[in-house]
């Protein structure tokens, strides 16, 4: 008995020094971070976290919140590289073992990471010997280091570097302007800065900031330096950092808080949803996990037989098992009860699975919504994979941030979805965003519908926009009703509605070509009032017509003296409209 009980604590000793020391970033699982859902960066997290560029700050935390360490920054950064150089990290931190690492007293787990960077001249081994008085990163440095592992160099007889004119502009160091350029340049930093347009150079960098920056480089990385993105299934998330919470750690998006649950145990073949799982080649035992005996090397899973009855069975698992779980590679003992299981075994030991979790979170981009027989909802992976989920009844849509239906998605939608199995609990979603800046050309007003904006953009192209039912308008004026035309803006559309108007000129000049009745005419100053109609034939509001350069014709386009001109005169107007009114180039009355 003493030596059977030595050879357990053994055992015991040894698995749990393998899960302490081997917390490689292939062992991940999106699933495990519970505190992702209300953060604005919730895809990017769940992306970076899923390909193993950065770890959870603790215990299934990612705490998006708190400020990124400098180390973690660097090591997300050489993640990020070596997944295209594979480099031999061993060899590199034996080279910088003595002279740098040691000296400075670098983590051991983290010392092949360091050393890629090193080697790459991302950073300097003064970087890391300040490292230790300052732990945290600014967002300036982290555009520098970033900038580095894209292979920019700054050289002292080079051309100033122009930036958009961030409010901030002339306190960031002109050494770093050249990396937060091509950040700028590949999509990485908006070129608006946050809500007050400032870039922050020297504001402490949330880790939801830093994950979404590192997502969009790797993404930028792999195009780059393999062609089209390939190798590493990178997301396609190419949506610009504003990083409006830069040092505030506020949350710009939320979702319901809802509570998943735990996984439940199923007992008859009626509440067993069939089982769908992915693999290479066909396993020999297809099963939900019952339990993992890690102490013994045993894994418990139970089996549908012909008859539909679930057995539970236990198998021994080989010491080289290789084991993953939702794409990524995990020590077998992170599997959880319920969890859908693919076991190849030899001679009835376990030598390869292919695990699901019961409760997992994706992340994609909306394809389609199917409601032929059931309503199943299509995506894109980030890995590139085609997955289908069922919509039910306890599904709850969140889209930027608020409580929808699913019918509020639309395709190109980015996804965060959480699973059971293929029925979908929760659904969070990001709306296309785009911006457009032009001229006003006209506003529709409507009983059934939400006011309708026709813009005038660069080229004299024009765009049709309904409005959100909840807009916002920015400038000198509180609401929509406010807005006219001739108006420069700046719009913010989500999804083909504008959610937010910003007003950048309140007299830009816009072409017109309106029809009204005549209020009052001063032939002296050739000035006309006109009630002028609407899209419904009907009085909208009054305008002044300058007519002083204008040709004053009747339809037969045969001059008409403005003294003959009376109220109630039905009028055509062609010419622009700015602050005061309408310039004239032609009026046409109606006599």
């Amino acid at each position: 008995m003493k030596k059977r009980k030595g050879l357990k604590a053994a055992v015991i000793m040894t698995v749990l020094s393998f899960a302490v020391t081997c917390t490689a970033y292939g062992d991940l699982n999106a699933t495990q971070l519970t505190d992702i859902d209300k953060s604005w960066a919730k895809q990017n997290i769940a992306s970076v976290y899923e390909k193993g560029l950065m770890d959870a700050a603790a215990d299934g935390l990612f705490k998006p919140a708190e400020n990124t360490r400098n180390y973690d920054a660097i090591v997300g950064i050489g993640r990020m590289m070596n997944a295209v150089y594979k480099a031999d990290l061993d060899a590199l931190k034996a080279k910088y073992k003595d002279r740098i690492l040691d000296k400075f007293n670098v983590p051991e787990n983290i010392r092949g990471e360091v050393a890629l960077c090193l080697e790459k001249n991302v950073i300097t081994d003064y970087d890391i010997s300040a490292f230790q008085d300052s732990p945290y990163a600014k967002k300036k440095d982290v555009c520098m280091y970033l900038g580095k592992a894209f292979g920019i160099t700054v050289k002292a007889n080079m051309p100033p570097t122009i930036l958009p004119a961030f409010t901030d502009v002339l306190f960031i160091p002109t050494a770093y302007k050249p990396y937060v350029k091509y950040l700028i340049d590949i999509g990485v930093i908006g070129e608006k800065g946050d809500a007050n347009g400032k870039l922050n150079p020297d504001a402490m960098l949330t880790r939801e900031t830093f994950a979404k920056m590192l997502d969009i480089s790797n993404t930028q990385f792999q195009k780059e330096k393999l062609g089209g993105g390939a190798g590493t299934g990178t997301t396609e998330d190419t949506s610009v950092v504003q990083d409006n919470n830069a040092g505030s750690g506020s949350s710009q998006d939320s979702s319901t808080g809802t509570s998943i649950g735990s996984n439940t145990a199923t007992d008859t073949a009626a509440d067993t949803p069939a089982i769908s799982i992915e693999s290479e080649g066909a396993p020999d035992i297809t099963g939900y996990v019952e339990e993992v005996i890690a102490e013994y090397g045993n894994l418990a899973v139970s089996v549908k037989d012909a008859a539909g009855t679930l057995t539970k069975k236990v198998y021994r698992v080989s010491e080289s098992v290789v084991c993953s779980l939702d794409g990524a590679q995990v020590n077998y003992y992170k599997l959880k009860k319920d969890d859908v299981a693919n076991l190849y075994l030899n001679n009835n030991v376990i030598t390869k699975i292919i695990a699901e979790s019961k409760v997992r979170k994706m992340v994609g981009e909306l394809m389609e919504i199917d409601t032929t027989d059931k309503t199943v909802l299509t995506m894109k992976t980030h890995k590139g994979e085609i997955k289908n989920y069922t919509i039910t009844t306890r599904t709850v849509v969140v889209k930027d941030g608020k409580v929808a239906g699913w019918q509020d998605l639309n395709k190109g939608n980015k996804l965060l979805l959480t699973s059971s199995y293929d029925e979908l609990l929760e659904v969070n979603a990001d709306g296309i965003e785009t911006n457009e800046k032009g001229v006003i050309e006209s506003i529709t007003y409507s009983r059934t519908t939400t006011p309708k904006l026709v813009l005038t953009t660069a080229g004299d192209l024009q765009s049709a926009y309904y409005t959100a039912k909840t807009i916002e308008v920015a400038g000198t004026v509180n609401d929509v009703y406010g807005l006219r035309p001739g108006m420069l803006v700046d719009v913010q559309i989500i999804d083909e509605e504008v959610v937010k108007v910003t007003i950048v000129n309140e007299i830009a000049a816009v072409s017109i070509d309106t029809k009204g009745a005549v209020k009052f005419v001063n032939a002296e100053l050739k000035i006309i009032t006109i009630s002028e109609y609407n899209a419904m034939g009907k009085n909208y509001v009054e305008k002044k017509v300058f007519a002083g350069n204008a040709k004053i014709v009747d339809k037969k386009l045969s001059p008409v003296d403005i003294m003959s001109i009376k109220e109630g005169t039905n009028l055509i107007i062609i010419g622009t409209e700015g602050l005061e009114g309408i310039s004239a180039d032609t009026v046409i009355v109606d006599l």
